[in-house]
């Protein structure tokens, strides 16, 4: 791979973990996850992509998970154990 690929690849993937979308689960909580989220993953995104420069993986963070399985939670709500 040209130096100039790297270059382009590793921009990409800057512009990505920046400005792509956050998905979520598709119900009617999807708008209401907490404000500390989104930002956290930019972040997280930025980390992990600097992590899969140098190392194999997806870089995809734990709040992403977290972002998507947070509204199916409200609309299927776990069981009281008690």
């Amino acid at each position: 791979m040209t130096t100039e690929k790297k270059v382009e690849g590793w921009i990409d993937d800057l512009v990505g973990a920046l400005c792509d979308p956050i998905i979520v689960y598709p119900s009617p909580w999807k708008d209401d996850l907490p404000d500390w989220v989104k930002p956290q993953i930019t972040l997280e995104r930025l980390v992990m992509n600097m992590k899969a420069m140098h190392e194999d993986g997806v870089p995809v963070g734990d709040t992403e998970a977290l972002a998507y399985i947070f509204p199916g939670r409200w609309k299927s709500p776990c069981p009281n154990s008690g």
